[in-house]
């Protein structure tokens, strides 16, 4: 009889330990930022080239690296693909982020975009490397082009941009990653690879040390903001791969 009642209580206790332990990583698992996937598979949130996350849900804060945005005109709303975006209005509407310390010539940067229709390019997330200034200021990051394709501008002012028939510009929810490795270019279109054009030059940036989402990081005079709602903006210091 003893030995019944001792069996019981380690059951318990066994039961006990595992409900426990199955509560923390669920705490854990809600309360890092949400994955983002190449492929199948999943990139780590843990990841320590993580260098600014903005969820964009109730503001611009960087919950990763405190690289706070400052919003100009763009519209926080509630219908994001994960809780809340912003929306840009394709006039003046953009985030920006000063002083940045991303002089990295690796990186990955993602998001979620739900575009509608314009004649002109629309920055989606960008930022500049070079702290020497006079023009060299190297940009990296991803923008829509003119017909509504993915471009990344990556390395010493170079562009490469998403082949065949597509646009973005339908307003739906669409995942774009752009990633350059120090040698391979890629860009990710709601999981996959797409199949890139030849490299071309590309305009340096405006500013140095600066960050935009919604706009291109060229001459901020110029027309290329963007017309609809962005969110979940990450941008990471290497380039990111599906392995």
């Amino acid at each position: 009889m003893k030995r019944e009642v001792k069996s019981i209580i380690y059951i318990k206790l066994l039961l006990l330990v595992l409900v426990s332990s199955s509560v923390f990583l669920i705490a854990v698992f809600y309360s890092q930022p949400k994955n983002i996937s190449l492929t199948s598979n999943v990139i780590s949130d843990f990841d320590s080239n993580l260098l600014s996350y903005y969820p964009l849900d109730t503001n611009t804060n960087d919950l990763v690296g405190g690289n706070n945005g400052l919003n100009t005109g763009a519209t926080q709303s509630s219908n994001g693909y994960y809780n809340g975006s912003y929306k840009f209005d394709g006039i003046n509407d953009y985030i920006d982020i000063s002083n940045l310390n991303f002089d990295k010539n690796q990186f990955t940067v993602s998001a979620w975009i739900k575009a509608t229709n314009t004649s002109s390019s629309q920055g989606i997330v960008e930022f500049t490397r070079s702290t020497t200034g006079n023009g060299n200021n190297n940009r990296r990051g991803v923008w829509l082009g003119n017909s509504g394709k993915p471009n990344i501008v990556y390395g010493t002012g170079k562009i490469k941009r998403v082949s065949g028939s597509m646009d973005l510009r339908d307003g739906s929810w669409h995942h774009v990653i752009g990633l350059y490795d120090g040698s391979d270019t890629q860009i990710y279109v709601d999981g996959i690879n797409r199949v890139l054009t030849a490299e071309e030059d590309a305009d340096e940036g405006e500013e140095e040390r600066q960050l935009r989402i919604g706009h291109r990081m060229t001459n901020i005079s110029d027309d290329s903001f963007f017309n609809g709602s962005i969110d979940d903006v990450r941008v990471y210091g290497r380039g990111l791969n599906s392995s």
